[in-house]
């Protein structure tokens, strides 16, 4: 299954594949991808050569969409996807034998030389039936919204589209960020109307303009914490808390956040040099100058301490921001050797 960004590169080369398959949930990518087909296919005027389909009530329909077109569409895209919210019809993964049957046929069948037909369902088990028929027939890209390391790769496009220059903790905390790409985008728009031509945007600029995630200031808080700093990681802990945000949402990004320490100092003292899979290099210099001198053990209890904050939270035991508060400034105090 091809990455997007890996998909998008393609499309420069080689002409749009006959079939495609989006598999995964990320509604902005897929727009993406199915915009760059379009505009590839039939021309960036050619609103008119494009059907939807919805659903498996659809797939009859799929071979007359696919038949001639008129003088003024002679090159067709056929999009196939699942029904929106609120929109009436039935997934494609709901397929049964008979109907995955009939799909593989009339794709087969549909003239290639003036249609492209787009796939488009949420994440399919590999072993399912539709998958395995798709995977011989179609091009299948992943649209599934994308982890940090390919968010990694995302964000400086986004912001070079955006016109903007990200600082290096804005790009960092971006690529962390469990928001939707699309909601990102917006972001970065939002960003280069608010930041000086020539300057890069801050965080801090991110985070008045944004309350879609509260993960940039998790990391700031975290940062904070591995500097020593309480009275700064309090500070950030109330805007947080002020922008609409409780401990139960702050508390799972802050076990990320330890997480991280811990992985970076557990790899240090077993292997001694290189670096862990995953990590961005950013990162990893700054977590690396902030747990150099921890104990990996007073790490380790920080990440229990953190695990049972959530256990004594779900149950109503303890007072969430006093808890939180008394646990930063000993995380801040540290043990060092």
């Amino acid at each position: 299954m091809k990455l997007p960004l890996e998909f998008l590169s393609s499309l420069k080369k080689e002409p749009s594949p006959p079939i495609v398959h989006f598999s995964g949930d990320d509604v902005w990518i897929r727009e993406t991808l199915r915009n760059r087909i379009i505009e590839v296919w039939t021309g960036k005027e050619a609103d008119s050569a494009v059907e939807r389909l919805v659903g498996t009530g659809a797939i009859p329909e799929l071979f007359s969409a696919g038949g001639p077109g008129s003088l003024f569409t002679s090159r067709k895209v056929i999009i196939l996807s699942d029904p929106s919210q609120g929109e009436r019809g039935t997934s494609l993964s709901s397929a049964g034998k008979n109907q995955i049957a009939e799909l593989a046929s009339t794709l087969a069948e549909i003239p290639k030389v003036a249609n492209r037909v787009i796939i488009e369902t949420g994440t399919l088990k590999a072993t399912s039936g539709l998958n395995k028929t798709l995977a011989k027939i179609a091009v299948q890209v992943d649209t599934s919204p994308p982890k940090e390391a390919g968010r990694q790769k995302w964000i400086p496009l986004l912001a070079k589209r955006a016109a903007v220059r990200l600082a290096p903790d804005l790009s960092r905390a971006m690529s962390v960020s469990t928001a939707p790409l699309g909601t990102l985008v917006e972001d970065l728009e939002k960003l280069a109307l608010a930041t000086e031509e020539g300057e890069e945007a801050s965080l801090a600029t991110w985070t008045a303009l944004s309350q879609a995630d509260p993960e940039s200031t998790v990391w700031e808080i975290g940062d904070n914490l591995g500097l020593g700093r309480a009275d700064n990681a309090l500070e950030s802990l109330k805007n947080l808390e002020d922008a609409g945000q409780d401990t139960y949402s702050i508390l799972p990004s802050m076990l990320s956040w330890n997480q991280q320490r811990l992985q970076v100092k557990s790899y240090d003292e077993s292997r001694g040099q290189g670096n862990p899979e995953g990590v961005h290099p950013y990162v990893l210099r700054k977590v690396r100058g902030q747990v150099s001198n921890r104990l990996l053990k007073r790490l380790r209890d920080e990440q229990r301490a953190l695990h049972e904050l959530d256990w004594l939270l779900k149950r109503g035991l303890e007072d969430p921001h006093v808890t939180l508060e008394k646990l930063f400034v000993q995380f801040a105090q540290g043990e060092r050797r």
